[in-house]
């Protein structure tokens, strides 16, 4: 089980504030979600065939982007808790 330090900084990586129930659920979740991702890690891939044919199917389940107006307000609302920024847009990586 991780340690509180250890549930703090995953939550500064991932920029999320939690309230201390949220993190008494998080650290409980937490080594789940690790063993869902180490299973998913002994996925044999090599049979890339198999893989290729199930991909049509996954497409079809996306829905079109489509451009959706937000108002001023929203946009800047979300810009603000972005932590690199160019104009009106969420900078990702700082040169």
């Amino acid at each position: 089980m991780l340690s509180e330090k250890e549930i703090n900084h995953l939550t500064k990586l991932a920029r999320i504030e939690l309230t201390a129930e949220e993190k008494r659920q998080f650290k409980k979740q937490i080594p789940e979600i690790l063993s869902f991702v180490s299973k998913l890690k002994k996925v044999n891939l090599i049979h890339k065939d198999n893989v290729d044919k199930n991909t049509d199917n996954y497409i079809k389940l996306l829905r079109p982007d489509e451009v959706i107006n937000c108002s001023p307000k929203i946009i800047e609302s979300m810009l603000k808790q972005a932590p690199l920024r160019q104009g009106n847009f969420i900078k990702i990586k700082d040169d």
